[in-house]
């Protein structure tokens, strides 16, 4: 797992351990559970945790009949399940396969008794950590002009002469660089709703995207 949504946590734990549990919602028994794959330090000392999440949850489901010439609607229990995988650094941050897998950031902090909260990232702040960076990709908004929003793709786009002086000043939503990190190209994206995804190495492991998360970018969240 190399991309996730990334939720900080409040409070700390040391190991999250492997569990499943039943609960009631409406008079309905649902299932939870949350299964830790791989526990493991890397070398610079990280502890890292990787499995998956899943829980079932009690929607209501539109059903329609036809009887004798008459048309009946009404509303029936429908129990559906979510899943996500995740990796984690216990006590730091937890990352989630995508925004529809942020249910597990309440099913571990319920089990570990801390309130894991969804990170807002500080885009300015992490290019400015990488001067060095080349930036290939922009989204912005609220800029006052004849765009006033829009994603930008390209190579050392903010010193496009058409498009620089917008994306410098505009408040940026998504941002991706390219850079050099322990002697590798990289290559991510982010977006300030606390999405980190590393396109390049092209092997990064979970290990390795956690350790990432921990040095680069947990200085820039809020």
């Amino acid at each position: 797992m190399k991309a996730g949504v990334i939720g900080l946590v409040d409070g700390n734990f040391d190991e999250l351990e492997s569990f499943s549990e039943t609960f009631t919602q409406d008079d309905t028994e649902l299932s939870r559970c949350v299964e830790v794959r791989q526990t493991q330090v890397t070398d610079s000392g990280v502890p890292v945790q990787t499995g998956r999440v899943a829980t079932q949850k009690l929607d209501e489901q539109e059903t329609v009949e036809i009887n004798d010439g008459q048309i009946s609607v009404y509303e029936t229990p429908d129990v559906t399940t979510l899943y996500t995988e995740f990796v984690s650094v216990p006590g730091e941050f937890v990352a989630v396969s995508s925004s529809s897998g942020i249910f597990a950031f309440d099913t571990i902090g319920r089990r570990t008794n801390t309130n894991i909260q969804r990170a807002e990232l500080d885009l300015d702040s992490y290019a400015e950590s990488r001067p060095e960076s080349s930036p290939w990709k922009v989204g912005f908004y609220g800029h006052l002009g004849e765009a006033d929003n829009g994603v930008v793709h390209g190579t050392s786009v903010l010193e496009d002469s058409d498009f620089g002086n917008v994306l410098q000043d505009a408040k940026k939503n998504q941002l991706g660089l390219e850079f050099t990190r322990d002697s590798e190209v990289m290559k991510i994206t982010m977006a300030d709703s606390g999405y980190v995804e590393v396109y390049q190495p092209s092997n990064y492991d979970s290990a390795e995207y956690a350790e990432f998360v921990v040095e680069e970018v947990l200085p820039h969240t809020e």
